[in-house]
């Protein structure tokens, strides 16, 4: 292997809270990164009281490169932390796991369902920008020009790629630009 080919891997946890703190949320692998699977737990805080909400595996490698909670405990992950194009670019959690809808799209209602994902293909569609173009400006994995954010609603996130702002819808996970 190359030394350019070397990955540095993420910390064995790393955790993210919302922005009230009433949800953290758990990223770490159970095996010190042997296996390249990371297992995230959604806790909610009451006071000293802590309830696990959902707990999974994740399909990204090494885990997500980001990921962000809101005060509903809705979660959101971005890329993986390896730079590749995925097909899990961007992924929302809820904790319900019932769509906005009322109905899951898979037509179940477990805790802690997808209920959105976009491949990396998306984002170029959406900012109307060539792929390649995000790719050349990314500075935090694959396609960002800065870290994403909460939205000041606490309701959407902000992710700045290509000269332009995806934004992400946390109660659907719908995409649009700004």
């Amino acid at each position: 292997m190359l030394s350019s080919d070397r990955i540095d891997l993420p910390p064995e946890s790393r955790e993210a809270a919302s922005p009230s703190g009433r949800f953290v949320l758990s990223v770490s692998t159970p095996d010190a990164w042997k296996s390249k699977t990371a297992t995230a737990e959604l806790v909610e805080v009451d006071g000293d009281e802590r309830r696990v909400v959902w707990t999974r595996k994740l399909p990204h490698e090494y885990g997500p490169r980001f990921t962000l909670v809101t005060d509903e405990g809705t979660v959101i992950l971005l890329d993986e932390w390896i730079n590749v194009a995925s097909s899990r670019a961007i992924t929302v959690i809820h904790p319900s796991g019932i769509h906005p809808s009322g109905i899951h799209p898979s037509g179940i209602h477990p805790s802690g369902n997808v209920i959105a994902q976009h491949a990396f293909a998306a984002i170029p569609e959406v900012l109307w920008i060539p792929g390649r173009e995000l790719v050349a400006a990314a500075r935090h994995g694959l396609w960002m020009t800065n870290p994403p954010t909460l939205g000041d609603d606490g309701k959407s996130v902000r992710a700045e790629s290509g000269g332009r702002t995806l934004v992400i819808d946390a109660a659907d996970g719908s995409l649009r630009a700004e």
